[in-house]
């Protein structure tokens, strides 16, 4: 069975409106995680929650199981929601959506605001989806 490899690419911009962009992108096939985090407009450092929640993400290792992993995202995701609030309380309101993609073992799930919405593909399947797309 051959692995599977991945290509991606980020970019983003600041926008028409904001002086400063509010996005925030994490790229790390290394560790089978991407991320993308947005900044909520109209509250100020949407910059500062974005960031702040993508650098809270696990950068180890994938572990056993995909479901270690979303453990960690969701306790990662935890983390910065309680310090987002905390830095809230200074009247500085700020906050972020998160979509975080992450693969463990050939098996791929989706992470996005806390709700978890799991893809589990084996590698097997995968590859039938991607014989059958180039046919």
């Amino acid at each position: 069975m051959s692995q599977l490899r991945w290509s991606s690419g980020a970019c983003s911009h600041v926008g028409n409106v904001r002086e400063r962009n509010e996005d925030t992108v994490s790229e790390r096939p290394d560790i089978g995680m991407w991320a993308v985090a947005d900044g909520m407009g109209g509250h100020n450092r949407g910059d500062y929650a974005s960031k702040l929640a993508i650098e809270s993400l696990p950068i180890t290792p994938p572990p056993a199981t995909i479901s270690e992993r979303l453990r960690e995202i969701s306790t990662a995701v935890q983390t910065v929601n309680m310090r987002l609030i905390e830095y809230a309380e200074g009247e500085d309101l700020c906050g972020t959506t998160l979509v975080v993609m992450t693969v463990v073992n050939g098996l791929m799930a989706f992470v996005g605001n806390g709700v978890r919405t799991s893809v589990a593909l084996s590698r097997e399947e995968s590859e039938r989806r991607n014989q059958a797309e180039a046919a």
